[in-house]
């Protein structure tokens, strides 16, 4: 009996064993669970309905539970419904058998189902995942979800929900603005959190990638923060406008080939309003092409871009290599270029670069894109140069360029200036209209519209070299220059002054001076240096037309042309200015004034002078031999107009010299000028040769600019006058013409009316008598372009003959005795200056105004 109870056991043990083996195992087919099922998911939601195929339920033994299976099964929500893989349920067993809530937990797994149908079921069920973001805007692709749900241990529903998805080929429009397509991810949902982890997708032409974006949901908002990155693509930079929801008009619209990484953090708000984005983004790319609105010139290279953007701020930060527009330029792989780009809300972008580059070329067209009017001085020719340059600058919203802040430091190898001007060749003659210059070495800071610039180098008028420094600063509309320019390869001419450098001797100049805004100068000191040769001056004012409105001192010491030296002190003391000198050779001054060269008059050059100049010479040379001496005097003068003045003098330290100019009350101004044995002054025209003693005297009236003047010589005797001779000679008059080419003739009497305006003068009348030879002339000289003169020349003798046949004056004046004279001559000198034409004729009965005028003058004597 014991022994059949223990095999009973045993077999009853072992079937238990064996069916809860089995159980645990293999599990049954059974309906029984079915209502079950159907009423536990109806608890999490009443809408909710099954349609069950087979059930099959297996113990867990460990658990003390029952899982309960079912597949194939269908779950609808009102007509909505998606198809189920399987449903797993865990039953508490013991609870079970004590009718408690004894399911665990429930595991729903879906079969493949279109997100479309799949979103219409989820947005009808009362744990929706986010409609906003995935379900409402996702157009197409493929969902498969396991959806947990563990149940609380007591007897009220409560439950926590858990989804985990597959989505495969979506397509989403997100919020209307980004079409995103081939969507691959990873979806899992707790409660309020989803997280979407191995995604893959395609938005604009561009292939993307993310490792984990994770979405809270907090209360109607959503707050999004992950990854994206994609591997080298072409982008459009007007995807990043839809990104970042700012302009980048900045971006010229190239595609640029590039990688990605960013990290992203926003919010969503119920109004379907992107909020607070916060994204770190770092891109390499190849080339970036700056908008031609800002800049044309070079391209960004092999470079990368980091990016923060954060509450509307955004900063850019580009490293990068560049290369220019223009194939027939050139730079080097080494070359950088960091562009830092702030934009905070509505405000300016602010720009802020660093550029480093060695041996770069490009063509001296770019410069003038930047400055005004500099292609007229520039020659077009490539440049050679290597710089490290700082740039800040602001751009608004119409593309501007403003503030514009740099310090640049530049090395130039070499550049051609085209600089035609007159001025300059007349001071350097072997100057070729081309300023070349050579290793020049440039700092300029520019920043708020005031420039200081350094430079210094070598630079040519010709061919050698000399080095040059010079500094610029700009200081709103003044800039002010200070400079030290070598000139000892230069060849240096001042005419007025008759002072020649020759190229080779060792020479310098300093400059310091302003320019201001109404384009006067002013120049604070000119200082040149040439072995013991110096010239000075300090505080010169000139007008915006080079006229000389103020000075205060000019020093002259130098050895001249004639080997002569040189020492003048001009200086302003109580508003008069003193001229002072020990020795001054004033030849080349003499020939001008005698030229009678008005641009070359001293007070033309000033503006509005009225000041008073004292005189005070000691020796005044006028050719190699003659001199003033002790010239004392001085001018009065208002509105560039001598009121008054008078110079005395020695010519050659015993002959009298006195100049004197008074303006009368009908402003005229009256010139009277007298100098013993003029020879020094008279030499000077060439037509004249061989001059010796008399004297001469000017007056002259001169009112607005028209001059009538009268010019006498007394009892002087000339050598040689090769037109005078050239007529004698054409009339056959031989004895004479020898005689002016030989030892000479003398005339008692010589004076000339005339006229100038400008460069016009009308000689009224030009009459000169003297024992051999008598003269009557009239005509025109309009200066540099034609001569007209016409008069008559009478041996004494004829003129004495002519004169006796005048009944009673003419026996008083000559008696009775009269020789036989010789026939005079009519003639006509007209052309211009190098090519005179001279024609004579002999005539036989004189003009009575010849005849009138010769005895007006015997009266006199």
């Amino acid at each position: 009996m014991r022994k059949y109870l223990i095999y009973s056991s045993l077999i009853t043990l072992g079937t238990i064993a064996t069916i809860l083996i089995y159980l645990s195992i293999y599990g049954i087919k059974t309906e029984r669970f079915n209502d079950l099922i159907i009423d536990k998911i109806k608890e999490v939601n009443p809408k909710l309905s099954l349609n069950i195929s087979d059930v099959f339920f297996t113990l867990n033994v460990k658990e003390k539970s029952i899982n309960i299976t079912t597949q194939n099964s269908k779950i609808f929500i009102d007509k909505e419904f998606i198809n189920l893989s399987r449903i797993d349920l865990n039953l508490d067993i013991l609870k079970f058998l004590r009718k408690e809530n004894a399911i665990k937990k429930i595991k729903i797994l879906t079969d493949k189902n279109k997100i479309k149908k799949f979103a219409d079921f989820i947005n009808s069920y009362k744990f929706n995942i986010p409609r906003v973001l995935f379900f409402n805007q996702i157009k197409d692709g493929n969902i498969t979800a396991e959806i947990n749900i563990n149940f609380s241990n007591k007897d009220t529903i409560e439950y926590l929900f858990d989804v985990n998805a597959n989505i495969r080929e979506a397509k989403l429009n997100l919020l209307n603005q980004y079409k995103i397509e081939g969507i691959d991810f990873d979806l899992n949902i707790k409660n309020n959190t989803y997280i979407i982890e191995n995604t893959k997708f395609n938005s604009e032409g561009i292939n993307f990638n993310s490792k984990k974006i994770i979405i809270k949901k907090i209360n109607k908002n959503y707050e999004i923060q992950g990854d994206i990155a994609n591997k080298k693509e072409l982008i459009n930079p007007k995807y990043f406008t839809k990104i970042f929801n700012f302009e980048t008009n900045f971006l010229e619209n190239k595609n640029i080939l590039a990688e990605t990484r960013n990290e992203f953090k926003f919010k969503i708000n119920s109004n379907r309003e992107i909020k607070d984005l916060n994204i770190v983004s770092e891109v390499n790319f190849d080339e970036i092409f700056i908008s031609n609105k800002i800049q044309n010139l070079i391209s960004l290279q092999k470079g990368s871009i980091k990016t923060n953007y954060k509450k509307n701020y955004l900063e850019v930060n580009i490293d990068s290599g560049y290369s220019y527009l223009n194939n027939n330029y050139q730079n080097n792989k080494n070359d950088k270029i960091t562009i830092k780009i702030i934009k905070n809300n509505d405000e300016d972008f602010i720009i802020k670069a660093l550029v480093k580059n060695e041996n770069n070329i490009i063509n001296s067209t770019e410069i003038s894109k930047y400055f005004k009017n500099i292609d007229e001085f520039i020659k077009d020719q490539n440049l050679k140069f290597g710089s490290l340059s700082r740039i800040n600058f602001l751009i608004n919203d119409k593309n501007k360029v403003k503030d514009l802040n740099i310090k640049s430091q530049l090395n130039l190898d070499e550049m051609l200036i085209n600089l035609k001007s007159s001025k300059l060749k007349k001071f350097f003659p072997d100057y070729k209209n081309i300023l070349k210059t050579k290793n020049n070495k440039i700092e300029l800071d520019y920043s708020n519209k005031n420039l200081k610039l350094n430079s210094g180098g070598l630079y040519s008028l010709d061919t050698k070299y000399d080095k040059f420094d010079f500094k610029l600063i700009k200081n709103k509309n003044t800039y002010k220059l200070n400079s030290k320019i070598s000139l000892d390869a230069n060849k240096i001419l001042l005419e007025d002054i008759g002072y020649i450098k020759k190229k080779g001797t060792i020479s310098e100049v300093e400059f310091n001076g302003k320019l201001f805004e109404n384009k006067e100068i002013k120049i604070e000191k000119i200082n040149y240096l040439e072995n013991q040769n110096n010239i000075s001056l300090s505080n010169l004012h000139l007008t915006d037309n080079y006229k000389v409105a103020d000075l205060d001192k000019l020093k002259l010491k130098f050895l001249s042309n004639n080997k002569k030296l040189n020492d003048l002190t001009i200086l302003k003391s109580n508003d008069k200015f003193n001229l002072s000198s020990t020795n001054f050779d004033g030849k080349f001054i003499i020939k001008n004034l005698l030229s009678g060269d008005t641009n070359n008059s001293f007070l033309k050059r000033f503006k509005n002078f009225n000041s008073e100049i004292i005189l005070n010479f000691d020796s005044f040379f006028i050719d190699d031999n003659d001199y003033l001496k002790k010239i004392n005097g001085s001018f009065t003068v208002e509105n560039n107009i001598i009121k008054y003045g008078n110079i005395t003098a020695k010519l050659n330290n015993k002959n009298d010299f006195n100049l004197n100019i008074k303006t009368n009350s009908n402003k005229e101004k009256v010139t009277n000028l007298y100098i013993e044995n003029p020879r020094p002054f008279i030499q000077n025209y060439n037509f004249i040769k061989g001059f010796n003693n008399g004297s001469l005297s000017y007056s002259s009236i001169e009112k607005n600019n028209i001059a009538s003047s009268n010019l006498k010589i007394y009892d002087f005797k000339i050598k040689e006058v090769p037109v005078l001779a050239k007529i004698l000679t054409l009339a056959s008059l031989q004895g004479i013409a020898d005689l002016l080419t030989g030892e000479g003739i003398r005339f008692d009497d010589f004076e000339m009316d005339y006229k100038s305006e400008k460069n016009l003068i009308k000689i009224k009348e030009m009459y000169a008598i003297g024992p051999a030879i008598s003269i009557l002339m009239k005509g025109y000289i309009e200066k540099n372009k034609i001569t007209s003169l016409r008069g008559t020349l009478v041996p004494a003798t004829t003129i004495n003959k002519s004169i006796a046949k005048l009944p009673l004056v003419g026996e008083l004046l000559v008696g009775k005795k009269i020789g036989e004279g010789v026939f005079g001559v009519s003639f006509k000198i007209k052309g211009p200056p190098k090519d005179l034409k001279t024609t004579v004729n002999p005539i036989k009965t004189l003009t009575p105004r010849f005849i009138t005028r010769t005895l007006d003058k015997l009266k006199k004597n």
